[in-house]
């Protein structure tokens, strides 16, 4: 059984981004309640529907293509959540391109 020592050396050696995507999955598995999860996914597909109460008249129409995205990643998140790639490893990958 590896140690506690023996698993923070070998993150160590991971790049940033990976780090950002392990600190954030061993986050979730703490607090992976269901109730919570569910609630979360309710709210944004109300959210969606634009039954969020936005009366404001700088709101900005969302395009149709942008909601379809969003549902289709949504969706792919809840297929398998483990999936999911951190803000921090898309930042870094995006910085480190070269044009």
């Amino acid at each position: 059984m590896p140690t506690v020592d023996s698993v923070e050396s070998d993150a160590l050696q991971l790049s940033v981004a990976e780090r950002a995507l392990l600190v954030e999955r061993l986050i979730a598995s703490l607090d992976a309640d269901p109730a919570v999860e569910a609630a979360w996914a309710a709210e944004i597909d109300r959210r969606l529907a634009g039954e969020d109460g936005a009366t404001d008249s700088d709101d900005m129409p969302v395009p149709e293509s942008h909601i379809r995205l969003v549902k289709q990643r949504l969706e792919a998140y809840r297929r398998d959540p483990s999936r999911v790639r951190p803000a921090f490893a898309i930042i870094d990958e995006l910085m480190n391109r070269r044009p």
